[in-house]
């Protein structure tokens, strides 16, 4: 058996796995070995399947094989391989937009369960914060300092970003003090209203901000909370 046959089955795993709403946050996070071997499991299944199905299909039209066109000498492993492919694609982006239908923040669940599972420190603090709305002092590496709260989070693909909606802004001085010189609360302050948008590779520190007044002043919409 040529085993280049069996990469269908392996790239439809993997397909699955970086393209499926419900994994693709979590697979982007972990170790390319581990994205390999997991795909390699999803394929395994994919391909129990589809030869199931290609059984089934053979037995309620004999001579099926005959008919269709000889590709390869490997023609019992061929069509399940492909179908197997297929199968991965169909169930993919059938779930996806089943889910999204279904929900339209499913994604941001999904995203949020991940940073819960895989995430660093720093993603994790930055999802406590839009999820509770809570308070952060953030450090950048330019040496600002920002108070506020995290409304939007991105992928870490690439050069990721997050949005945050900005209470204080401020540096800190040789004695690594903060000083705040911006309030963002001020009347009429267009970032505010819009928030500021930064590289997660920029931050250094995230530490949570406790301010009760400021938990009184300042509502956002937190990534929603429900059952999968």
């Amino acid at each position: 058996m040529s085993w280049s046959i069996l990469l269908l089955p392996l790239l439809g795993g993997y397909y699955f796995l970086t393209r499926s709403i419900s994994t693709r946050h979590r697979y982007i996070r972990l170790e390319r070995q581990r994205l390999i071997f997991d795909s390699l499991i999803v394929a395994f299944i994919f391909f129990l399947i589809a030869y199931t199905l290609w059984s089934i299909l053979k037995w309620i039209i004999p001579g099926i094989s005959n008919q269709l066109p000889q590709v390869s000498n490997e023609i019992s492993f061929l069509y399940p391989s492909l179908l197997a492919f297929l199968i991965a694609i169909i169930w993919t982006l059938s779930f996806n937009l089943y889910k999204r239908r279904a929900n339209e923040d499913i994604e941001k669940w999904y995203l949020a369960r991940a940073i819960e599972t895989t995430g660093n420190s720093m993603q994790k603090d930055l999802l406590y914060s839009n999820v509770n709305s809570a308070f952060l002092m953030i450090t950048l590496r330019n040496g600002l300092v920002y108070v506020g709260v995290a409304i939007e989070l991105d992928e870490p693909e690439g050069q990721s970003y997050i949005r945050i909606l900005p209470v204080y802004l401020g540096y800190r001085d040789q004695q690594f003090r903060v000083v705040f010189v911006t309030d963002y609360l001020a009347p009429g302050n267009i970032e505010r209203q819009t928030g500021t948008v930064t590289c997660e590779e920029d931050i250094i520190t995230t530490t949570l901000y406790e301010d009760e007044e400021l938990n009184q002043i300042i509502e956002v919409s937190p990534i929603p909370k429900f059952d999968s």
